[in-house]
């Protein structure tokens, strides 16, 4: 989610990434699509009310046991307010993160603490006009699909 050249990021409080900067997401629940689940998270993990627009990337990858995971990124559309007023209304589970926030793009793509991914998806993001094709990386545990 993007505003006034802002992407919002949410800081991780466990596991082998805590304390880094990520998009928000998780999980798709049985009934969702990848596109209401993604709202649903957004909301989840700051309060805010977004909608997805368009797929940015999809990555598919295995986890350290072979589990396959197939991650959907999104650009979306959050409320027409002001980002000083979305920045006041923001909120985040305690027990899943540290903290919500709006980080200027060009801070969020040089920062170490927001994760790898994040920064190739915001990237992706940002270069998107210029690319004529979906491409893809790939390697033996993880491929990433970007969509233009």
């Amino acid at each position: 989610m993007i505003k006034d050249d802002e992407v919002l990021l949410v800081k991780l409080n466990y596991g082998k990434a805590k304390g880094g900067w990520i998009l928000p997401g998780g999980m798709v629940e049985h009934e969702e699509t990848p596109q209401s689940g993604a709202e649903r998270e957004v909301f989840e993990e700051t309060g805010l009310h977004a909608r997805t627009v368009s797929p940015v990337a999809v990555r598919f990858r295995k986890s350290e046991f072979g589990m396959p995971n197939l991650y959907w990124v999104f650009s979306g559309q959050l409320p027409d307010e002001s980002l000083s007023i979305l920045k006041r209304k923001l909120r985040w589970p305690a027990d899943e993160l540290m903290e919500a926030a709006f980080v200027p793009i060009e801070d969020a793509l040089k920062i170490e603490e927001v994760r790898p991914m994040t920064r190739l998806f915001l990237s992706l993001e940002q270069r998107r006009s210029d690319l004529k094709q979906m491409t893809w990386m790939n390697d033996d545990k993880d491929c990433i699909f970007r969509f233009v």
